[in-house]
């Protein structure tokens, strides 16, 4: 499922009970789920990287930590719906970063107890 996200469905929130900033979704099938993203790395197509192919896609990867929904986390964890729906979340912000100058989403030095995520 195509995810159509804009700034409008997640702000960024300080939390007392989290040392870095996190992601409240605001809109959508998971309102009021808050998360981190942990490491994010962009992994080659199969066949490499290469300045020949128009189809150069990689595969977004990322890391995520759940911290509080309306859902039942342990299986926001294995939704694959919600994890799709994340990943274009995460997608916008690169994108939205990308744009204004921004580069760096977190502190790289962080060490959380993650979920792994592989999208496109």
């Amino acid at each position: 499922m195509m995810y159509n996200i804009t700034e409008d469905d997640y702000t960024f929130v300080e939390r007392d009970d989290q040392d870095h900033w996190v992601v409240r979704l605001k809109t959508g099938p998971y309102a009021d789920t808050f998360y981190t993203y942990g490491k994010v790395s962009i992994v080659p197509p199969e066949g490499g990287w290469s300045d020949d192919d128009d189809d150069n896609i990689g595969t977004l990867q990322f890391t995520y930590g759940l911290i509080e929904s309306s859902h039942d986390l342990e299986e926001l964890s294995e939704d694959g719906e919600f994890n799709d729906y994340i990943a274009a979340v995460l997608q916008h912000l690169l994108e939205d970063s990308f744009a204004k100058g921004d580069y760096r989403i977190g502190d790289e030095s962080r060490d959380d107890d993650t979920t792994e995520s592989d999208k496109q």
